[in-house]
């Protein structure tokens, strides 16, 4: 009787472990490590790959008599958070390759992600 209970707890918490192991703070983390990684600028296998295609809209933002441009980036699947990347002193401002691969890349991992076009630092004046 007693090895059918140290059996059943020894499942229990073999269950238990394993879903704490799935949970979300692991998988994020583990989507985090494959951007780092991807960063460095090693692709890991098709079948770790947690990307999803990306959409890019352009917007025009009015604001009292300010208009601004600004691409969003997109996800296809719902977003989980949203960031604005800008873009800094570069004269290419929000098209800067760069930017765009880091945008995108964000986007793959499920964040709105809005790069504003910013006429003071594209024109190289901080």
């Amino acid at each position: 009787m007693k090895k059918i209970h140290k059996r059943g707890l020894l499942l229990i918490l073999s269950a238990f472990i394993v879903l704490y192991l799935l949970s979300s703070p692991m998988v994020r983390s583990y989507e985090a490590l494959l951007m780092v990684v991807d960063f460095a600028g090693y692709s890991p296998p098709a079948l770790l790959e947690t990307r999803s295609h990306v959409t890019v809209k352009t917007l025009c933002i009015s604001r009292e008599s300010r208009h601004y441009i600004a691409d969003l980036y997109l996800s296809e699947d719902s977003p989980d958070a949203g960031i604005v990347l800008f873009h800094g002193a570069s004269p290419t401002g929000k098209d800067d390759a760069r930017l765009v691969a880091f945008a995108r890349q964000l986007a793959e991992r499920r964040f709105a992600v809005l790069v504003p076009e910013l006429t003071g630092p594209k024109a190289l004046r901080i």
